[in-house]
């Protein structure tokens, strides 16, 4: 299974906030970053990147890719997302 390393969390502002997950694509290393926005405050809540081993074939590094932003969306629920 490919790797979600987390570069950074924060406890969540969930509250009045609007979540917004940022999506970095690529076929070997994707990136992904979510922020919880409030008025004119961000906060940052997790950002990372998934690696997907270059050397499998072009369909299984998408199906791993696309397991793991499925779990990437699970988790921070965003209200929001930018591709």
């Amino acid at each position: 299974m490919s790797t979600k390393r987390v570069i950074q969390t924060t406890p969540a502002l969930r509250s009045s906030s609007v979540r917004i997950l940022g999506i970095d694509p690529g076929l070997r290393i994707t990136g992904y970053g979510a922020i919880d926005a409030s008025g004119s405050s961000l906060r940052v809540v997790e950002a990372g990147v998934i690696r997907v081993p270059p050397d499998l074939p072009l369909a299984t590094r998408l199906h791993r890719l696309h397991l793991d932003l499925m779990t990437v969306l699970e988790d921070l629920k965003p209200d929001l997302m930018s591709v």
